[in-house]
């Protein structure tokens, strides 16, 4: 569920990523083994049962998810989370990035490196921090699913989704998607570039 304009794709959220149906994602396909993607995020949730970020995605029981939530401690902070086979870890906990007060934006950036990926935060679009979680990419692999799922989707995706399981259907605005490949050398090989505007 969402909506475009003003240069912006606005998300309701919706289920979980382990979700198989009432998602608000959407994503492109990897395709390249080295790649930068980032966003910029606006959202402002009350509970720990909303979510909205960058998203790494193969299935439902293979992803990946940086994103901004809330907890009584600090407020609206950062987490990173994943599942891997189905089975769910959140890699943040009591170490969850709190958001300053005051703070309408947040960019979040993922950085593919062909056997690893990175997730990395930043509050002004300029000056980035990388989380210090390492992230294996074979997770989001055909043959890693094979293995223990009994068959193949369509690879891996890269995108952007909001999560709302408390029902009040809170949204996330979404500006400035892009995906950069890198080439097997790091070297610049190609830019794409995602206006919410410009997509339907």
């Amino acid at each position: 569920m969402g909506t475009t304009g003003e240069g912006k794709l606005t998300l309701i959220g919706q289920g979980s990523l382990a979700n198989t149906h009432d998602l608000s994602l959407i994503a492109r396909r990897w395709q390249a083994f080295y790649f930068d993607a980032q966003v910029k995020v606006k959202f402002n949730p009350f509970s720990y049962q909303q979510m909205a970020g960058l998203t790494n995605y193969y299935n439902d029981r293979h992803w990946s998810f940086v994103f901004i939530t809330w907890n009584e401690i600090n407020g609206s902070v950062i987490e990173v989370g994943e599942n891997n086979r189905g089975k769910y870890t959140s890699y943040l906990k009591d170490d969850a990035i709190k958001i300053p007060e005051g703070t309408e934006y947040v960019w979040f950036r993922t950085k593919v490196r062909k056997q690893t990926y990175s997730y990395e935060y930043s509050f002004d679009g300029t000056h980035f921090t990388e989380i210090p979680v390492t992230l294996d990419a074979a997770i989001l692999s055909d043959d890693y699913v094979l293995q223990s799922y009994g068959g193949f989707f369509t690879g891996a995706f890269v995108g952007l989704a909001a999560v709302d399981y408390s029902g009040y259907e809170v949204s996330a605005d979404f500006y400035d998607f892009s995906y950069q490949e890198l080439g097997d050398t790091l070297t610049s090989a190609g830019i794409y570039s995602w206006e919410a505007s410009e997509r339907r």
